[in-house]
């Protein structure tokens, strides 16, 4: 990259970008593709060929699709290494190779993800007319890894993770009772709380999609516990920020928790449980294994992890059926062996009893013998 000296812009030096020879991949990656490096905070990447295409993609996916911001950074940060890869290519000049080719040089547990975008942008240039073809239509999926073990808190940690101050008691309730993830906890605001028929309303979860999460009714007390004695208003958030100085200690609800405050307080939590950290999203994993194994339905399930599809739900916790297999295979097979061990005692009880005298054996004989 140089900075024009008549404008004062920076433009991206494509004959210098065009010498670098390639450093090598993994042997999973095509030898022709750079490793992919974070994208860098100049969006460099807007200064390519395809990228004034990729701009109008996105603006298209914000207005028209209502992809959530979130969900928008991710890919614009996915297409961005598809401009960098191709800083000369035009949209129609990207072909199924290059896009998989791209594909490879990802970590292997993103490329579905990776996938997914570029086959929707490329059907989004097909649709507009931007391309005669859509390549990414002859892009399968990347085959699906074996399914890791998901970590969850045990029933001891988690009685020990609630074991917090009056003020965080309930938010850690809120992670383990009702699946939320992350950046739905920092942004829930006080009044998402239907307190009458005890449930959260979610607003704009991931993919920007609502839904209704219920939760104990004695939660719901505590929370609103919480918001009279420390004047939380309905359009604070639960998750809070705190400002020390050398007077006092002053709580901040009025914007959603950073992300490192909430680590922070997540960290926090742990340490004082005395339980090993994990990942806050953990505990919607926690969350997703109890209601299976209380007897919840998977479709449920789906719809309380907000889950789009149902098979996103079945492929992340199917296992658990597996893992319960044993279990439920010996109580089937006590009860079992109790009915057999019934019908057993039953049988020997009626042998013994055809088999006792009566005392009567004597007259009965006599009788037969004057027939």
């Amino acid at each position: 990259m140089r900075r024009d000296v008549a404008t004062g812009q920076l433009a991206l030096d494509l004959e210098a970008s065009s010498s670098v020879q390639p450093t090598p991949c993994d042997l999973t990656a095509d030898p022709g593709v750079t490793k992919i490096e974070p994208v860098v905070q100049d969006k460099r990447y807007r200064l390519t060929s395809l990228g004034k295409t990729v701009a109008e993609y996105l603006s298209w996916k914000e207005i028209e699709d209502g992809a959530a911001p979130r969900t928008l950074d991710q890919y614009e940060r996915d297409l961005a290494r598809l401009c960098l890869a191709h800083p000369r290519a035009e949209a129609a000049q990207i072909d199924a190779d290059d896009y998989r080719k791209v594909i490879a040089a990802f970590p292997p547990r993103s490329r579905k993800r990776v996938t997914a975008v570029y086959r929707d942008f490329s059907r989004w240039l097909y649709q507009e007319g931007r391309g005669e073809s859509d390549p990414m239509a002859r892009v399968r999926y990347p085959r699906a890894e074996k399914q890791t073990i998901i970590d969850v808190f045990s029933e001891a940690e988690c009685l020990r993770l609630l074991q917090q101050p009056d003020r965080d008691r309930p938010l850690v309730r809120l992670l383990l009772e009702a699946g939320l993830r992350k950046g739905e906890a920092r942004r829930l605001q006080l009044r998402r709380i239907d307190v009458e028929q005890s449930r959260l309303v979610i607003l704009e979860g991931k993919g920007g999609k609502d839904r209704v999460v219920p939760i104990a009714s004695d939660l719901v007390e505590e929370l609103v516990a919480i918001a009279i004695r420390e004047g939380i208003h309905p359009s604070d958030h639960l998750w809070y920020a705190t400002r020390t100085n050398q007077h006092a200690v002053r709580i901040h609800r009025e914007r959603p928790i950073g992300e490192a405050t909430f680590a922070r307080w997540w960290r926090l939590c742990c340490e004082r449980a005395r339980v090993a950290y994990r990942n806050p999203h953990v505990c919607r994993h926690t969350f997703a294994t109890r209601w299976l194994r209380d007897g919840g339905r998977m479709d449920t399930l789906a719809k309380a992890l907000g889950h789009t599809s149902i098979r996103t739900t079945v492929d992340l916790y199917a296992h658990l059926a597996t893992e319960d297999v044993a279990a439920d295979l010996a109580r089937i097979m006590a009860a079992r062996d109790s009915r057999l061990r019934n019908r057993s005692d039953a049988q020997t009880r009626m042998t013994m009893r055809e088999k006792a005298t009566s005392g009567f054996e004597p007259l009965y004989e006599a009788l037969q013998a004057s027939a």
